[in-house]
């Protein structure tokens, strides 16, 4: 418990991790984290490139350059070949609901919920039937990250999944998980949201 509570003081200090291009449309954060028992996950966080973002007050749709997505478009266009061949290797896949600063806290919170929802059936169609699939609901976007804001992405309502790649047994993955977005000041840390709910 003591180094999980060092490593989450001192992230503010922690290099920027660096972002890998997994594909035309996407790019890759490695991260590793560790729950509070010290068991430590592997994860890869799978973010859709800045030009995509889900609608404003939608909960179903995604747009490209403000231009809505089909259902079609999503599967094709942002779970290609590269990135579907990254999440068949998972051991777990977390679908991830955000919602922007903007509006009443507890309607935010509820679309951000949805988003993952709707995040979880695009996944469910794209991987095997036997993948345990989660949804993580982080809610409303609430403390200003300049460091987030990168060429890459930006954390109000992006488009994104994560991979569980590697789980020592037992770890808990929420925890290991919210460490892991902890680790730097350029990734959607917790403490930026207004939730953390996971469930299988």
């Amino acid at each position: 418990w003591d180094a999980y509570d060092a490593r989450a003081r001192t992230k503010f200090s922690r290099p920027l991790v660096s972002a890998e291009r997994l594909s035309p449309t996407t790019h890759a954060y490695v991260l590793q984290g560790v729950d509070r028992s010290g068991r430590r996950a592997d994860f890869d966080l799978i973010v859709a490139d800045k030009t995509f973002t889900w609608e404003r007050g939608s909960t179903e749709r995604l747009t490209r350059n403000g231009k809505p997505l089909t259902a079609e478009d999503v599967q094709g266009i942002i779970f290609d070949p590269l990135v579907r061949a990254r999440l068949k290797g998972a051991k777990h896949l977390i679908a991830v609901g955000t919602a922007s600063e903007e509006g009443e806290p507890t309607e935010e919170k509820h679309r951000a919920g949805r988003r993952a929802e709707q995040t979880a059936r695009w996944l469910s169609t794209v991987t095997d039937d036997q993948m345990p699939l989660w949804t993580l609901n982080l809610g409303q976007y609430s403390q200003p990250c300049e460091a987030c804001d990168t060429e890459e992405t930006s954390w109000q309502r992006p488009f994104l999944v994560i991979a569980v790649q590697n789980a020592a047994w037992g770890t808990d993955l929420a925890e290991a998980l919210a460490d892991a977005l902890s680790s730097a000041p350029n990734l959607p840390s917790p403490e930026r949201y207004s939730a953390y709910a996971m469930v299988r």
